[in-house]
């Protein structure tokens, strides 16, 4: 009875998304490159391992290159600030 339970639990639920970040990319290239240094791959295959190996570091490259300018255009968070101030005005008279 309890196999018929575990069956209806497993049926109702909704599948969780898969999720793969950056970091899991840069995991695969390492993973791929100690493979290959210790001799894992037969010959026949490293070419097509090496082809995965330069789209992944290619993409993660991309991808980092990206996301560098955006990092660098948000201000860095100053924790003795208040997050909600405005910014400070001009108040100098205009030159006439």
């Amino acid at each position: 009875m309890s196999d018929t339970n575990t069956a209806d639990a497993s049926a109702n639920a909704t599948p969780q998304p898969v999720a793969i970040t950056l970091n899991d990319m840069k995991n695969m290239v390492m993973v791929l490159d100690i493979c290959t240094q210790r001799g894992a791959f037969r010959a026949n295959e490293l070419t097509s391992i090496g082809q995965l190996f330069d789209r992944l570091n290619t993409f993660v490259t991309d991808a980092e290159a990206q996301m560098a300018p955006a990092a660098d255009a948000a201000p860095a968070a100053d924790p003795s600030s208040p997050v909600d101030a405005a910014p400070a005005e001009d108040t100098a008279a205009p030159a006439a």
